[in-house]
């Protein structure tokens, strides 16, 4: 009786939220209560989620398509020709991603479309207990990738940031009796949301809430900066040509 108390709780304070994230986390925790969670473990999960929503703050801007599958899109407005557009685009992105033969895999100046892939280095917290149990904080650097649409329409840009993915590394050490040689995998954002399906506490290896709610916030702060900066390199044209 106690348990399903405990689960109409959490859909009553799922209804009165605004965050749409926090909504898909709380309703994983009502998914998990109703897998055959006991009394105790239902009491300890609830009120673990309830101090970590209070100490975290906001949850990252995760904005979904219809398809529920994370998609970045800003709408970028200005003054220039959709030629001098489409050509910062590409420049931008050459001195943000390196070569544009390795990158770009579609432009067209008539439909005022470039389609590459980027990516960009993150770097996010993670706790962990140190050698006599106290708790410290590291920090990990990780790759992602993601796929950049760029349609130009008179004189507005829109930016979609899709297929976002983050790159683990794993091996690459000498082991007990031989080196194990390192190998890459790409993971979706998908994987690291909702964090409740991941362990509470973070652990080297195996991220929990906080790591994984640090990554996504990461990624969401990097790709907005990223769009910041492109609006201002384009909107700077004319001052490139002032001297």
């Amino acid at each position: 009786m106690k348990t399903t108390l405990f689960f109409v709780f959490l859909l009553i304070s799922v209804s009165n939220t605004y965050c749409q994230s926090w909504e898909i986390e709380e309703q994983n925790i009502n998914k998990i209560i109703q897998s055959g969670k006991t009394q105790l473990e239902v009491q300890e999960l609830v009120k673990d989620w309830r101090t970590f929503r209070s100490e975290f703050g906001d949850y990252p801007n995760l904005p979904f398509n219809e398809k529920n599958e994370i998609e970045y899109t800003y709408i970028i407005n200005n003054q220039l020709s959709k030629e001098i557009i489409f050509d910062r685009v590409l420049e931008w992105s050459s001195i943000n991603f390196g070569s544009l033969d390795a990158v770009l895999h579609y432009k067209n100046l008539e439909s005022g479309k470039i389609i590459l892939k980027g990516r960009f280095e993150i770097v996010y917290s993670y706790d962990y207990e140190g050698f006599w149990g106290n708790k410290k904080q590291g920090a990990i650097s990780q790759e992602c990738k993601q796929t950049y649409i760029f349609t130009i329409k008179n004189n507005k840009l829109k930016i979609q940031v899709i297929d976002v993915e983050v790159e683990v590394v794993v091996g690459g050490f000498m082991g007990v009796n031989s080196y194990i040689p390192e190998e890459k995998f790409s993971f979706p954002l998908s994987k690291y949301y909702p964090i409740t399906n991941s362990n509470k506490n973070d652990r080297v290896g195996n991220f929990g809430w906080k790591a994984n709610l640090n990554l996504l916030t990461e990624i969401s702060n990097r790709i907005a900066t990223m769009t910041t900066d492109l609006n201002e390199y384009i909107s700077n044209y004319q001052n490139d040509f002032s001297f």
